[in-house]
């Protein structure tokens, strides 16, 4: 149960343990790990609606009891009672069959406080405004009592959202350390930061600032003791020594050997003055994002301090492959090239589509266009897709690229991430990530603040790298299809046979890769109707078997992208392909698996995630032609073979 609101001033913490007060003395107690989950739930996203999978997977992650609908409206309606209505006299929690929302005003709950506070901060930062910036962020520092949410059991999805939650805060007590240290206020400042390093040992940087705020508050040998606990942690936790940047403050704050003594009748010389500090901001992340931190040294040092490695040339570099010709994708590229050129954007975009989308292609087209924009270098690594690259690896290519001697490199991924970044952010690169398996292989790779970019390849829709935004090819329409063929076998032999040109089109089902096979048969045979072989590619049984091309095949690129599946992906994925080639709702997916909502909802979104299942008209879904196609083939020889050891799909 839920102790009822009295109807006073409302406020909802939950930057710590979940409270609730309503104008007595003691904050109300939310009573009952389920009712907590459901509260925590719709706070995080407070006067948003919150569809009902998505709570039911907060409260009860993938083991829902039957009575789960019923439970669902019971906990609300205990939220409702104990909340009490707004002062404008409407409830608080209200919600139908597709979900609940929870409305909450301005100054009732401490999360809705701490975003406005670290936006507000981050736009003080943006005008150079340090003295607002450093009290919007302080208030939205000392708002927090602890772990957000402490001691309620969330699911998986509300248990990420509470991880980007700390995340965020954790940017911003940094931002606020540096905008403080800027301003020359370092009182409590080294207890904020021994607790920042008692939390992430690990954390690099924050000893880099604490080393740093110690050495200006005149304590240099407990800074360097700081180094020895730092040197120490890492060695512990990581097995490596310390980064460059953390050897970097260490030279900073160890003294120089004495001078020798001067002579009696030389003069002294003169104490150096410090110049005044200067407040670098960078560019910044669209207001979603978390506020990023601002390097310590940077603030404290006229030229701070580097890595201690072999200065990198600044020549221009390049490691394209050769420009691709793209056709029927003008507006992508256009989005594309918007999303990386704009200073406000975040620091990359990931391109997500099936194999034989024609995603590279895109990809090395829109960066070999963007010269001008980042003068300092274009780079390209591939990383192996299924078979990824190991991270200490690709980072060494990068860095070597950017002129990193192999002595200098760490020796791992931290140290090689951490100083990827720090090169980047001096300097306007993009760098092209192709093949990218998942967000896990990709995130070491990416850049911080500052000018540079990434421009993220993959099968699979990665929406979780942070700071990255997401961006998908889908099939190509029918005139953009027949712009590819045109391209590829001339517009003069496309107009003697306009009919079948649309027919090998539409039999492409929009498909890039699809459409270069045919062109690539069809300009082997110059004297040849077009209507042969869409007549061929006419009949679904055989299309596949026509869509080859010397190594290149349609059936291989569809099977790469559904070899990414997982067992139960991949069972969802045949039995909609059963269903034919009919839009279906999230309900009828649901019984086609025979699952409860919320777990059919989950496969839902994993199908769409690697680009299988598309939606068209919100909430319905379709399997692309040609993947719904590859399915049936699958399915049919997973029917003739029982024993091949992969499961049965049972339609019925």
């Amino acid at each position: 149960m839920l102790d009822t609101a009295d109807g006073g001033p409302m406020r909802i913490n939950v930057l710590g343990p979940v409270e609730l007060l309503d104008g007595t003395v003691e904050p109300s107690a939310v009573r009952g790990g389920r009712r907590r989950a459901l509260l925590a739930a719709l706070l995080l996203h407070a006067n948003r609606p919150v569809p009902r999978s998505m709570l039911v997977e907060a409260v009860w992650d993938d083991r829902p009891p039957p009575s789960v609908s019923a439970n669902i409206r019971t906990y609300a309606a205990d939220l409702r009672r104990a909340l009490g209505p707004a002062p404008d006299g409407r409830v608080r929690v209200v919600g139908d069959q597709r979900g609940y929302a929870i409305e909450v005003g301005p100054g009732e709950l401490d999360l809705l406080d701490f975003r406005r506070l670290a936006d507000a901060g981050r736009e003080a930062l943006h005008r150079r405004d340090r003295d607002r910036a450093a009290a919007h962020l302080g208030g939205a520092v000392d708002l927090w009592r602890g772990r957000a949410f402490e001691g309620v059991e969330l699911g998986s999805w509300a248990e990420a959202e509470v991880r980007a939650l700390e995340e965020r805060r954790w940017s911003v007590v940094s931002a606020w350390v540096d905008v403080r240290t800027a301003l020359g206020r370092f009182d409590d400042l080294d207890v904020r930061l021994r607790e920042m390093v008692a939390e992430r040992p690990l954390a690099e940087r924050a000893w880099v600032r604490l080393m740093l705020v110690l050495e200006r508050t005149g304590r240099a040998s407990e800074a360097l003791a700081a180094f020895e606990e730092a040197s120490a942690a890492l060695g512990d936790g990581l097995g490596t020594e310390p980064g460059p940047e953390l050897r970097a403050a260490h030279d900073w704050v160890r003294p120089a050997p004495s001078p020798p003594a001067p002579s009696r009748s030389a003069p002294l010389p003169p104490v150096p003055s410090l110049p005044v500090p200067s407040l670098p901001v960078p560019s910044l992340p669209v207001p979603s994002l978390p506020v990023p931190s601002l390097p310590a040294s940077s603030l404290l040092a006229p030229s701070p301090p580097g890595p201690v490695v072999a200065p990198a040339p600044r020549g221009v570099v390049c490691s394209l492959p050769t420009r691709p010709t793209v056709a029927g994708r003008a507006d992508a590229v256009a989005d594309l090239r918007r999303a990386l050129s704009a200073p406000d954007r975040p620091v990359g975009v990931a391109l997500s589509g099936l194999a034989g989308s024609g995603k590279t292609a895109v990809a090395l087209h829109v960066a070999a266009g963007l010269e001008e924009r980042f003068p300092d270098g274009l780079l390209y690594l591939g990383l192996g897709g299924p078979d990824p690259e190991c991270p200490t690896e690709a980072l060494g290519t990068l860095l070597g690229s950017l002129g990193v001697r192999p002595p200098d490199l760490p020796h791992g991924p931290c140290g090689r991430s951490h100083l990827l970044r720090l090169l980047l952010a001096r300097r306007s690169v993009l760098v092209v990530l192709d093949d990218v398996a998942d967000s896990a292989q990709v995130r070491p790779l990416l850049p911080g603040v500052g000018a540079s970019r990434v421009l993220v390849v993959s099968r699979r829709r990665l929406t979780d790298l942070a700071g990255v935004a997401s961006r998908r090819l889908g099939p190509l329409p029918p005139e953009d299809s027949l712009q590819v063929l045109a391209s590829l076998l001339g517009e003069e032999r496309l107009r003697r046979e306009p009919e079948h040109a649309e027919r090998l089109a539409r039999a492409c089902g929009g498909m890039p890769g699809a459409l270069r096979i045919v062109a690539t048969r069809l300009a082997v045979r110059p004297e040849q109707s077009l209507g042969v072989l869409a007549s061929r590619l006419a009949d679904p049984a055989a299309r596949l078997d026509e869509m080859v091309a010397g190594d290149c095949s349609v059936r291989d690129a569809l099977a790469a992208t559904c070899a990414g599946l997982s067992p139960e992906e991949r069972r969802a994925a045949l039995l909609i392909a059963s269903a034919g080639p009919r839009l279906l709702a999230a309900e009828s997916i649901a019984r086609l698996l025979r699952l409860p909502p919320a777990r059919a909802a989950l496969l839902i979104e994993g199908l769409i995630c690697a680009n299988v299942l598309a939606s068209v008209d919100p909430p319905r879904y379709r399997l692309d032609e040609l993947v719904a196609l590859h399915l049936r083939e699958v399915a049919a020889a997973d029917a003739r073979s029982p024993r091949s050891g992969r499961p049965r799909v049972d339609a019925g």
